[in-house]
């Protein structure tokens, strides 16, 4: 018996390998945008963590972002927003430090 593999074969099979990848990348990516960017810059950091909030799934890393954002438009003066980042904390996580 023979195998015979066809590159369309090939390329289903690694195709979720490679996604994975590039999306895990992706997200890594994002997400340092969003932790490193200059908190002197909120601009910034409200571009860049709202990337990585609406992206990626509930979690840590969006917990974190929400927390910057949140911090970075009280900076910018917008309170509705900033209250709004920061009530989704506490609704997803409210046995979080300090809420």
């Amino acid at each position: 018996m023979t195998l015979r593999v066809s590159l369309a074969s090939v390329v289903i099979l690694c195709a979720p390998v490679f996604w994975t990848e590039t999306f895990a990348q992706a997200a890594r990516q994002l997400t340092e945008d969003c932790f490193k960017a200059e908190s002197s810059n909120p601009q910034l950091v409200i571009k860049a963590c709202s990337k990585v909030i609406d992206t990626l799934q509930y979690g840590p890393k969006v917990e974190r972002a929400l927390n910057r954002r949140g911090l970075a438009y009280e900076r910018t003066g917008k309170f509705a927003e900033a209250l709004r980042d920061f009530t989704t904390i506490i609704q997803k996580n409210n046995k979080g430090a300090g809420y």
